[in-house]
């Protein structure tokens, strides 16, 4: 299914975006239904194993995860199910749903961003670049060694997922029980 996606550049990447946003002005719009996927990768397809935990929580620090439209059933936010449950039970719960999350590991080297898109969104060019421009940062800092403010978030995270009330973990899955 996807064997044969085109790979780009980062620059060509940045090019085809702000050519498509334009044909989409010209000849289409853009709903509440629509969104803009981008898959980042690394060369190697086997070689590492990609820290998802650590890019979603990068990625959430950057407030990148909640800044356009929660798509319905189409983009559900991956820190609602990663902030209320265990690496264990997000993993099960992300699995049972399927691909909906706005951010996806697919196999050991590649991440699927799903965030960007809602009504209108192709008229946002500037700001889908400059996100694009963060994950792409997040995603070189997830490759590398943790920092000490990485491991600083991650004992804030874990200590939000301990201290989290039973009532919280109910109303998450019944919030999105409809999906499951």
């Amino acid at each position: 299914m996807y064997k044969n996606r085109p790979i780009s550049s980062y620059n060509s990447l940045l090019e085809y975006i702000e050519k498509i946003n334009h044909l989409i002005s010209q000849f289409g719009y853009t709903n509440d239904d629509t969104g803009l996927h981008i898959h980042i990768s690394t060369r190697q397809k086997d070689g590492i194993n990609f820290n998802f935990y650590k890019f979603a929580l990068l990625c959430d620090e950057a407030k990148l995860l909640d800044s356009w439209y929660s798509r319905n059933g189409y983009c559900l936010n991956v820190m609602e199910v990663i902030n209320y449950n265990n690496k264990q039970e997000a993993r099960r719960l992300k699995k049972k749903k399927g691909r909906v999350w706005n951010l996806e590991l697919i196999g050991k080297n590649r991440i699927e961003i799903r965030t960007i898109g809602g009504k209108d969104y192709h008229l946002k060019t500037d700001k889908i670049i400059q996100e694009v421009e963060k994950f792409r940062d997040i995603f070189v800092e997830t490759l590398n060694k943790d920092t000490t403010d990485f491991i600083e978030l991650k004992r804030k995270h874990l200590e939000i997922v301990n201290n989290a009330p039973i009532e919280k973990k109910i109303e998450f899955i019944k919030k999105f029980e409809r999906f499951f």
